[in-house]
């Protein structure tokens, strides 16, 4: 934190030991089972059931909106914050929260356009009322019925669901704070501007563990408390809201460790070994996908007589590739056999570039083991109808700077699959997992100010999505399945049965417990 003055003494909940929860943490490029960790829908937490249950209804009714009303059209959405919610730092949520998240949003010199969630259709930005501490509306220029779930999907928004806390971007913000005592944290940080460090402060769950989310404010059940070159750890959130009626918090773990090693292999056997406590991604880190292959629309978008433009602007390349792919070798292989396959035809196309010399260049992260074995398999498929491939394996920070600068031709990665309504995924995304249009999406986003000017048929959002259906964007190598998920025998409340397992990390792994403390 900057100073003192932003410190509360606050009596947290009561709390008793019980114990460290340790996951893997292969690189320390970030921790799958952290990011589920942290991952728990703030606006999920629990009140009267509602009359008439729907999902939608749940994401919201069961949250720490205590209550909401919304006009006959989907224009206007009303909430009421619970009273004694508080931030990890002792800070009540209020209003003040709200109204400070929506100043940031539509603060250019910080985001040069609205945060596109929480605009309407027409991409106009919401109306925010603050009616008193606790309650507010929010008004669209027209109807958002999507509004809840476009921001409470299983995955938290960077709106961290609508707030974020207000005290704490206060205290990196130069109208709110002097310079003089801005600028230390900036030195600290290496971060050139204020702007930027609101940014920087201002993130997702997932990076909440991380060295710069160390002093950011959370209503997660833990919040970090080291992030070096050895590791994370974090610790139990003092002031979670799940408290029974005496005040007492649920016996989830003290602790979280996520100790670093650099081979993948040792936390396999270290796995097997049970020397962790929860682990989700010993097979992969995908809820229900196998990695697929990310054809990128945008390489060599400005090289004239690129090659690789041309095989993209021909569907049957991605067809041919797409077929070549033997679902039930992978499945086999890579899979023990538990996929389930999807049918497809037995149509081959045979295609190469005009007979000029070319490969089929695709990397990945060594992050997840069967990004390596399935990526090999796609290599030996290719290369069995004529198409030349190589297959790269990069480590995580190259891999992601490659794919920040377009410079990958097609990359393996995992891609979640949606798994019920309000639960879309955007892993399928242009600007997302497999980067495939990254630079016509920045061209979209941005109104035209920077990247690829896109072709017509991109130019429209859901456009881009029937594109990428048609034409190949990525490429599956077997079928859905239920992820494999590995835990401590002494852990309770683990869920035995249903679809897909490892979501228990997800929506409650506070609510996982050890039955002996050793």
């Amino acid at each position: 934190m900057n100073s003192e003055e932003w410190l509360l003494d606050v009596e947290p909940a009561k709390t008793c030991s019980a114990g460290t929860f340790r996951v893997p943490n292969l690189n320390n490029s970030g921790v799958h089972e952290i990011y589920l960790a942290l991952g728990m829908s703030i606006l999920r937490a629990p009140i009267s059931p509602p009359e008439h249950i729907d999902l939608t209804a749940f994401f919201v009714r069961r949250s720490r909106s205590a209550t909401y009303d919304i006009n006959d059209d989907f224009t206007k959405f009303c909430f009421a914050i619970r009273d004694g919610l508080r931030w990890s730092d002792g800070h009540l949520v209020t209003t003040e929260d709200v109204r400070m998240t929506f100043e940031l949003y539509a603060d250019e010199r910080i985001y040069p356009t609205f945060y596109f969630r929480a605009t309407a259709p027409d991409g106009s930005p919401p109306e925010v009322t603050i009616i008193d501490d606790l309650s507010f509306c929010v008004e669209f220029s027209q109807p958002y019925g999507s509004f809840f779930t476009a921001n409470l999907r299983f995955v938290d928004s960077r709106l961290h669901t609508a707030v974020s806390a207000g005290a704490l971007h206060q205290q990196f913000h130069a109208d709110y704070t002097p310079m003089d005592k801005i600028q230390p944290i900036l030195d600290e940080l290496e971060v050139e501007t204020w702007e930027q460090l609101v940014q920087l402060k201002d993130m997702p769950h997932w990076e909440l563990h991380r060295a710069h989310g160390m002093d950011v404010p959370s209503l997660a059940p833990w919040v970090g408390i080291e992030a070096t070159s050895t590791g994370y750890k974090l610790e139990r959130n003092a002031y979670y809201w799940k408290v029974d009626v005496a005040g007492n918090q649920l016996p989830y773990a003290d602790f979280i460790v996520a100790e670093n090693s650099a081979d993948l292999e040792a936390i396999k056997l270290n796995t097997a070994a049970g020397e962790y406590d929860g682990i989700a991604t010993v097979l992969h880190g995908s809820i229900n996908n196998p990695p697929v292959l990310f054809l990128n629309q945008d390489f060599e978008y400005d090289k004239e007589g690129s090659a690789w433009q041309t095989l993209m602007n021909d569907k049957r390349f991605g067809k041919a590739l797409a077929l070549s792919v033997d679902k039930d070798d992978v499945n086999d292989n890579v899979y023990f056999g538990m996929y389930k396959l999807d049918t497809i035809t037995d149509l081959a196309i045979r295609f190469g570039p005009d007979g000029n010399p070319f490969t089929l260049d695709i990397i990945t992260a060594n992050v997840s083991p069967d990004f390596l074995l399935v990526g090999e398999l796609f290599k030996q498929y290719f290369e069995e109808i004529g198409v030349r491939t190589s297959f790269t394996v990069l480590g995580s920070q190259i891999w992601s700077q490659r794919q920040a600068n377009n410079e990958h031709m097609a990359t393996v990665h995992w891609s979640d699959r949606p798994i019920w309504a309000p639960g879309i995924s955007e892993d399928f995304g242009p600007y997302a997992k497999g980067d495939w249009a990254q630079q016509s999406y920045l061209y979209y986003n941005t109104g035209g100010e920077t990247g690829r000017e896109p072709p017509d048929y991109m130019m429209e959002y859901f456009d881009l999505w029937k594109h990428g259906s048609r034409n190949y964007v990525s490429i599956w190598p077997t079928g859905s399945m239920t992820v494999p998920t590995v835990y401590n025998a002494d852990m309770g409340n683990v869920i035995k049965e249903g679809y897909p397992f490892d979501r228990a990390l997800d929506y409650g792994m506070e609510q996982l417990f050890f039955r002996t403390m050793n």
